[in-house]
């Protein structure tokens, strides 16, 4: 944030970028865990200002990520086909190897689960990892754009994207998940959207 400056040569075309947008992921991680301080904290300006931060800095997230596969798929028409086998690992990983570290840690702090628990609560909206949901719902997002990759191409794909996010969002409402689960799921399509249309819409923000 200290070397932010406005761009005073013409317009700068490139503030999705790799480098740019790794910067806006750090920003974003850092006020969410603010989010979950706050959160946790006593009351004041900060905790009204930050406790309702959190959606909007996972919906900053997920709208990169639409982005991102949109833009990996038009650069790589085959993208589609190894979308899970390169994304999944990155983030399920570290997941599944924090769950038994989190049944240890429960187990000694006197609250231990059986195995059959263990997976119930990890397929439930509050899983056993703490402030796991997000790995398990970008995960479902993931899979939702393979499944659209599977079945429609080209100008269908934004259409596609969207009406299964709206459904992924139904059916979490119908299983009873937590609100912030699906009120940011809005921006995964939003970013699908922008990442198919950037080219044409850029001329006429400039």
């Amino acid at each position: 944030l200290w070397r932010l400056r406005f761009c005073k040569d013409g317009f700068f075309g490139d503030g999705l970028s790799l480098e740019s947008t790794r910067c806006l992921r750090g920003i974003l991680a850092v006020t969410v865990v603010l989010h979950h301080f706050y959160k946790e904290a006593g009351g004041g300006p900060a905790k009204l200002l930050f406790s309702n931060l959190g959606v909007l800095c996972v919906a900053g997230f997920l709208f990169l990520s639409g982005y991102g596969l949109q833009k990996s798929l038009e650069a790589k028409p085959d993208y589609g086909k190894i979308i899970l086998k390169r994304q999944l690992p990155a983030i399920l990983v570290p997941f599944l190897m924090l769950v038994p570290l989190y049944w240890g840690l429960y187990t000694l702090i006197g609250k231990p689960y059986t195995l059959a628990q263990v997976l119930e609560i990890l397929l439930s909206d509050d899983p056993i990892v703490r402030f796991g949901w997000y790995t398990l719902c970008q995960s479902m997002l993931y899979v939702l754009y393979w499944l659209c990759c599977r079945f429609v191409h080209g100008k269908h794909m934004v259409p596609a994207v969207t009406v299964a996010t709206l459904l992924l969002i139904w059916v979490l409402q119908m299983l009873d998940f937590a609100p912030f689960w699906y009120y940011p799921m809005v921006a995964f399509p939003m970013g699908v959207f922008w990442g198919a249309e950037e080219a044409r819409l850029l001329p006429q923000l400039k």
